[in-house]
């Protein structure tokens, strides 16, 4: 059930800076189909101070809206940052969905995934989670999904 996400990115470097969107249901097929299209024409056009940035993006899992920029060529500004965010709340407006409940997290035990509040991370050591923390390609390639009890998310025993 993972998707192959590192041929999307394949052509960019480990260091690009990655942003990770997790909506607060997931997409039917036709929404997905939707993001995916919106998010391909707008990194077309992203660009910082008149530069256009090497970008892409991805829906992933039917849950998550993944944007990536290869900084290595042109790096990007907090306007274009911003720009972003407001292109993902636009979408989540549109469809209904909230992308920025950072609250909630989605976790993957045999092929199934989960929504939980990160209250309930206790409850479910035995399952992995999609860390909402990843920064960038090689995070994303090699820890975006992690054993929920080694997250540095996970309620650390107090005393």
């Amino acid at each position: 059930m993972l998707q192959n996400y590192k041929e999307i990115f394949q052509d960019f470097s480990l260091s690009s800076r990655v942003w990770v969107y997790a909506s607060n249901r997931a997409l039917n097929s036709t929404e997905s189909t939707f993001v995916q299209d919106e998010i391909n024409e707008f990194v077309k056009q992203w660009a910082t101070h008149g530069k256009e940035l090497v970008a892409k993006g991805a829906v992933l899992f039917d849950r998550f809206i993944i944007l990536a920029v290869d900084e290595e060529k042109v790096g990007a500004s907090g306007c274009s940052i911003d720009s972003s965010v407001h292109f993902v709340k636009a979408l989540g407006k549109e469809l209904e969905v909230n992308f920025f409940d950072r609250l909630n997290l989605y976790i993957i035990k045999d092929h199934e995934i989960k929504q939980i509040h990160i209250s309930e991370m206790a409850n479910f050591a035995e399952w992995n989670l999609f860390d909402p923390m990843i920064a960038n390609l090689e995070q994303l390639f090699n820890s975006w999904v992690v054993p929920v009890n080694e997250s540095v998310l996970f309620p650390q025993e107090q005393g």
